[in-house]
């Protein structure tokens, strides 16, 4: 269990850069993200970190906020 919980907390560091990454691509500050997707800044802050999972809803809404399918935002990670 160990190996997979560390592969877990990789994938979720791995997509917390991905999403730093697209938002100042994006030229987007983490306020803005939050106020177009309605979650708190702290939230948006502790997924770009790595520090808490994501649900597909908000997936689907942080990929929305990007101009991106999920699967776009996704890529790479």
């Amino acid at each position: 269990t160990r190996i997979i919980e560390s592969m877990a907390n990789d994938i979720v560091v791995r997509f917390g850069r991905r999403v730093r990454q697209v938002r100042e691509k994006k030229g987007l500050k983490q306020v803005d993200v939050a106020e177009y997707t309605g979650m708190a800044r702290t939230y948006l802050s502790k997924v770009e970190n790595g520090r808490t999972e994501i649900c597909l809803r908000r997936l689907e809404e942080l990929a929305t906020a990007f101009g991106l399918k999920a699967w776009e935002l996704l890529k790479g990670v």
